[in-house]
């Protein structure tokens, strides 16, 4: 099967188990023209259209204000959708939609119908912004058309950790709350015993898991891909980071040999050569980007003259925000070997505030900061970008760079986006606080660059 969309929705299947790439808006009833009697059709917002009246100029602006970019190389992208109704969910599915979601989100709106529609995409949106909700939706959707579920894996799901892995089973339980037959099934370490997930692996519909774990379920025989429809990677920019090319190209080759037909969707929060690179190892990609920071963050920089006067800054903003401002916040700093030393300083400094530490893969530092930050109590917890990445914590109002993300000796600005990207989702408020100190202005440009890209306003004369 081709992935490539087409406009002969009435092309014979040929295939077994293959999913037809259809137009959704083919048998989509059309509604009365709009009219006014004072003004032209040219003159209504796009919003008040139907989409058949819709102009290039009004794609156009959308687009604008919704900063979507969408490409595809030689030809015309398809279009965004504007609204839920026009992407053609199933009722058993928008049924089980949370009441906040009204409207969808530009990568969704981008993404959702171009994903039921059969198109590979490689898709850039900030940390927040629904990403999870844009691939879990059309996966589904295309699940339960092509009647597929309950005839073993038919969708998989690569994530860089195993917070991001729950999260994502959380969303698909959400999801198919309505749905009569849908195993969804996560595997990272400590989630149950090796037979356990076995037999997860093998009787799941989707199958959510970090690269390593899912390359050993291949490599052993649990995970058959010769029925698999999707592959998804998300936080492809970290899995790359995380994995290289080990476990995840081979992944890719077992699936290419396998199905090679099977549909490939990519999110991450950054673009780079690598991910580009990745992305476009399948047929023809759609490119979809509104990577545009959260307006709802306030960035803050603060210059101290040396490492040792950080301390002294970070649990002023502690008291600031955490127990005067009563929110949660996360400290990054770079090594596991650094957590807990932080946390008995800091600890030392606001004893009104409770402070945790994370690293490493210790499973009980995990379950006690995670569930803290489930709680609406203020808490600060210590991590380094693993721990960080995926965290589920809702209540979330800050997050500071103890240390300023670097990778190989060099300010990282990817991980720097992933980390105030914990703050100021789904529209509510947040500040990012970063710290640096005189001795890292090798970094000034680049960090420099990083806040510039956020709109902070009060960057220190000595890196601005």
């Amino acid at each position: 099967m081709s992935n490539l969309p087409h406009d002969d929705s009435g092309d014979e299947d040929t295939g077994v188990g293959i999913i037809p790439v259809v137009d959704i808006y083919a048998s989509r009833q059309r509604m009365p023209s709009f009219t006014m009697a004072d003004r032209s059709i040219e003159s209504v917002h796009w919003s008040k259209k139907q989409r058949s009246e819709m102009t290039d100029s009004d794609w156009a602006h959308l687009m604008q204000e919704h900063r979507i970019k969408m490409a595809v190389p030689g030809r015309a992208a398809p279009r965004p959708c504007r609204n839920w109704a026009e992407m053609n969910i199933p009722d058993v599915i928008r049924r089980s939609f949370p009441s906040s979601w009204t409207r969808p989100t530009p990568v969704q709106m981008a993404s959702i119908k171009a994903a039921i529609s059969g198109w590979n995409l490689d898709c850039v949106a900030s940390t927040g912004s629904g990403k999870t909700a844009a691939y879990a939706i059309p996966t589904l959707t295309r699940l339960l058309d092509n009647d597929l579920l309950g005839k073993g894996a038919s969708v998989l799901i690569l994530v860089p950790t195993r917070e991001l892995a729950e999260q994502v089973l959380e969303m698909y339980h959400i999801l198919t709350a309505h749905v009569a037959k849908c195993s969804v099934y996560a595997v990272y370490s400590g989630a149950d015993t090796e037979a356990g997930r076995q037999v997860g692996v093998r009787r799941a519909d989707v199958i959510v898991g970090t690269p390593d774990l899912i390359h050993r379920h291949i490599a052993d025989g649990n995970l058959n891909l010769h029925g698999l429809h999707a592959l998804i990677i998300d936080e492809a920019d970290r899995i790359v980071e995380q994995f290289g090319q080990g476990p995840l190209g081979a992944i890719i080759s077992a699936l290419g040999a396998a199905r090679p037909s099977a549909q490939r969707l990519q999110y991450s929060a950054t673009r780079s050569e690598a991910t580009t690179k990745l992305a476009h190892t399948t047929s023809r990609v759609l490119s979809i980007e509104c990577a545009t920071p959260p307006a709802t963050i306030t960035h803050r920089a603060v210059l101290v003259p040396s490492p040792r006067d950080r301390l002294r800054t970070l649990a002023g903003a502690v008291d600031e925000y955490v127990y005067r401002g009563h929110k949660q916040a996360l400290v990054f700093v770079n090594t596991r070997s650094d957590v807990q030393p932080l946390v008995r300083a800091l600890q030392g400094q606001v004893q009104r505030v409770r402070v945790l530490g994370v690293h490493g893969e210790d499973v009980e530092m995990r379950r006690v900061a995670a569930e803290a930050l489930q709680d609406s109590r203020p808490v600060v917890v210590v991590c380094t970008d693993l721990f960080g990445r995926g965290i589920d914590a809702p209540h979330l109002g800050v997050v500071i760079n103890y240390d300023l993300p670097q990778n190989r000796g060099s300010f990282d600005p990817a991980s720097f986006t992933h980390r105030v990207g914990r703050v100021g989702r789904a529209g509510k408020a947040g500040v990012a606080v970063t710290i640096a100190h005189r001795e890292e202005r090798t970094m000034f440009r680049d960090l420099r660059a990083a806040l510039r890209a956020v709109r902070c306003r009060d960057i220190p004369d000595e890196i601005r």
